[in-house]
């Protein structure tokens, strides 16, 4: 089981709908192993929100345009598009995408996450939490928290015997998904 995180999949070039690298890693491996690809809920809506940031802008641009136009012949011109449009067809696009790798979206565990200790976590900035003191208005960390809680939850209730690989670019985050793999061995040593 393959679980990237979003930077692994991000890309600045919002028409691809993941990075190239990881289409051809997927491309290259998925035909010698068996490898199942889940994305978890964190992921996908933050792959959602910046592809359709992206395209929002651009119809705000079109839009812009289109007024300009308007002024200048003397003629109403408007598109037809709307941010919900947009939201849905990348949504769409991504979940073709994912379709396509046999893959699917593992949903973040609300009822199993002790909220408690996530908030204190948050308020205290402990990983995957971040503190920067340039930045101390700034928080980082709580989409980092679900994703993890969702690897966590997901290697607790996964009974197969086999590899379950969080692939991660964020060095905090890494950190502590390690240290919640080591719990998860010391719960279960079947694991």
């Amino acid at each position: 089981m393959v679980i990237p995180d979003t930077n692994i999949l991000w890309y600045e070039d919002k028409r691809k709908v993941v990075n190239p690298e990881f289409e051809t890693f997927w491309s290259s491996h998925s035909s010698n192993y068996i490898l199942e690809l889940v994305i978890t809920e964190a992921v996908k809506g933050e792959l959602l929100f910046q592809q359709s940031s992206s395209a929002i802008r651009s119809m705000k641009k079109a839009t812009d345009c289109m007024d300009k136009i308007s002024k200048i012949t003397g003629k109403e011109y408007r598109h037809k598009i709307t941010e919900a449009k947009i939201k849905n067809q990348v949504e769409a696009r991504f979940d073709n995408w994912l379709k396509g790798k046999d893959g699917r979206v593992e949903p973040t565990p609300a009822d199993a996450i002790d909220w408690e200790r996530l908030i204190q976590d948050s308020i205290w900035r402990n990983p995957p939490f971040e503190f920067d003191p340039k930045k101390e208005k700034v928080e980082k960390g709580f989409r980092d928290a679900l994703i993890l809680e969702t690897v966590v939850a997901l290697c607790k209730k996964e009974r197969r015997k086999h590899t379950i690989a969080f692939i991660c670019d964020d060095a905090l985050l890494r950190d502590e998904t390690k240290k919640g793999t080591l719990v998860l061995k010391q719960l279960d040593e079947g694991y």
